[in-house]
């Protein structure tokens, strides 16, 4: 991949996280939160897939909750470490435990993680743009 390639692909997935943060940041002025939402839709068991900024900001918000956060999903995290926050953290080609559902929350990614996960689980797979956007 060229230099200016790489930078391109750089600035498109920061644009991407940037989207989706706004989003957030609407549905949070309105007085919504994910975690409410998903009760709502019985989601009780979730797993994250992606511990980047975003990730990481929506695990804080369903581990404050009623919600179970059952696992999370990460390529590169999950090489080094076995837990995040005392949660199991898994690799994507793992065999992946049953939940209620699995938010993607790799936005510039999503659509081929989400193709690849539903290959192999059972449960709902949704980015977490999908969440925000029903939400919103």
């Amino acid at each position: 991949m060229k230099k200016k390639d790489c930078v391109y692909n750089i600035i498109f997935k920061q644009e991407e996280v940037i989207k989706t943060y706004e989003k957030w940041v609407y549905v949070l002025q309105n007085k919504n939160m994910i975690s409410e939402y998903l009760m709502q839709n019985n989601y009780h068991k979730i797993a994250i897939y992606g511990l980047g900024r975003i990730g990481k900001q929506l695990y804080k918000e369903l581990a404050s909750s009623q919600l179970t956060v059952s696992y999370v999903i990460d390529q590169g995290y999950s090489i080094t470490n076995k837990y995040y926050n005392q949660v199991p953290c898994y690799h994507p080609d793992d065999r992946l435990p049953n939940v209620d559902l699995i938010i993607v929350t790799v936005p510039s990614e999503s659509e081929e993680i989400i193709k690849n996960l539903n290959k192999k689980v059972s449960c709902s797979v949704k980015s977490i743009n999908e969440v925000l956007f029903v939400i919103e």
